[in-house]
């Protein structure tokens, strides 16, 4: 049935703000509301459906630009494609590591408004550097297939937002998340730069170096057989991305962005 229609039958056609929510049968509304979202969930974990064709039957589609998406954070679409994005890389991860299974999450044919949301979900719900390393398949792909699909550039977007502290955690909602995204893909490449060789990011740069050692299966390697396994290119690839630049090319790069343009 459609909402609709189970608001004619509950006398709540047409109301709206406080008439809608104050009335005696919006409860049940509610209700409803959450059953018909828990079995439109069900049907499409059952069909094994894609997010990319979950987020086009939610409408969507046709968000293109950052105005879109911030009109789109507080839809009732937007939040049950949030719910569903989580389950699914949730049971990628699970399949990752006790199946042996490669799960697709973010390929190249995931539109750029999606990759947007998904990491928008990684950050509310906290989710850790390991995980989204596992959904972006850095351990099954290669660098030149990580720089193709943008997945390394997605993780270096969603690394930064994660140990950004101008975010509140207790306070922190989809828009809030939206505008330092926005923020983020947006910064030119020098002030990105300038941003990862912050020193309060040094501690979690090594951090995740050692969690993405640990993904490649080169934790217990000497330098010397690092080189040689077949997984160093992706480490080295993945690891540039986060890493702070040696002193000479922050101080080239400081350079070039504080000299005046002739």
């Amino acid at each position: 049935k459609s909402d609709d229609f189970v608001k004619q039958k509950l006398n709540l056609y047409g109301l709206s703000g406080h008439a809608l929510t104050e009335h005696t049968n919006y409860k049940l509304f509610e209700k409803f509301v959450r059953i018909k979202q828990a079995n439109q969930l069900n049907a499409w974990k059952e069909a094994d459906a894609s997010t990319f064709a979950v987020w086009r039957d939610l409408g969507l589609g046709d968000i293109n630009t950052w105005d879109d998406l911030m009109r789109a954070a507080d839809t009732d679409a937007f939040k049950l494609y949030q719910r569903y994005a989580d389950s699914f890389d949730n049971t990628a991860v699970i399949k990752a590591a006790f199946e042996r299974k490669d799960v697709p999450v973010l390929t190249s044919d995931t539109s750029w408004t999606e990759r947007i949301a998904r990491m928008v979900n990684w950050k509310a719900n906290e989710k850790s550097e390991s995980y989204v390393m596992t959904t972006l398949g850095f351990d099954k792909l290669s660098p030149a297939e990580l720089e193709a699909n943008k997945n390394g550039k997605t993780f270096l977007v969603y690394w930064l937002l994660k140990f950004d502290n101008s975010l509140n955690v207790d306070r922190q909602n989809t828009k809030d998340i939206l505008k330092k995204l926005m923020e983020l893909e947006k910064m030119p490449p020098a002030e990105m730069t300038i941003m990862k060789n912050k020193d309060a990011l040094d501690r979690d740069q090594q951090r995740t170096k050692i969690l993405l050692k640990k993904l490649l299966g080169l934790e217990n390697l000497s330098p010397a057989e690092m080189v040689a396994n077949d997984k160093y290119q992706t480490y080295k690839y993945v690891y540039g991305l986060i890493k702070q630049n040696k002193i000479d090319d922050y101080t080239s790069t400081l350079l070039e962005r504080l000299t005046p343009r002739l």
